[in-house]
């Protein structure tokens, strides 16, 4: 009785194994673009610190990287970095603020050195709900920064999962 019964568990848990690995699913790996695509240029407008930390990134990455856009053979542009904030919700009775939404934006595209377009422009946008205290609004602006920062690394982490997807 017993042993036909660990027999089972272990039968389950292999078809589970094999249903995981049958569903696609993989951990994130590294950034890997195609030798002739490389070295990438990463320029800026209006957008200087996602650039530096895509730029951080994909060294970590070890993708090629070179500081001019004549010698790159992927050049990526990320423009129109903005943020704002938004009253999302306020007291029915006082009419204090209660909720602050905050919004990320920045316009992304790729092209190679023919200027073949790889990633068409886009916007990525995310956006984040806080709730707001008037009694604390020294902790409330610190939350605010640290939601700005997980956003950028957001933002940074969507761009670097575009470009692993490109291939020839």
């Amino acid at each position: 009785m017993f042993k036909s019964y660990l027999t089972i568990q272990y039968t389950l848990l292999c078809g589970l194994l094999l249903l995981l690995t049958a569903c696609g699913f993989q951990l994130r790996g590294e950034v890997k673009l195609p030798e002739t695509l490389q070295p990438i240029y990463v320029a800026s407008q209006n957008a200087d610190l996602l650039a530096a930390m895509t730029r951080l990134r994909l060294q970590e990455h070890a993708v090629a990287m070179t500081q001019t856009p004549d010698q790159a053979g992927l050049l990526l542009t990320l423009s129109q970095e903005s943020q704002e904030e938004r009253t999302f919700t306020v007291s029915a009775l006082s009419g204090k603020l209660q909720e602050v939404e905050l919004h990320y934006r920045v316009a992304l595209q790729v092209k190679d050195s023919n200027g073949k377009l790889w990633i068409p422009a886009e916007t990525i946008h995310l956006q984040r709900t806080f709730a707001f205290d008037e009694q604390a609004v020294l902790a409330k602006y610190s939350e605010r920064q640290v939601l700005i920062e997980e956003m950028r690394h957001d933002i940074v982490s969507q761009v670097l999962r575009r470009l692993s997807y490109l291939t020839e």
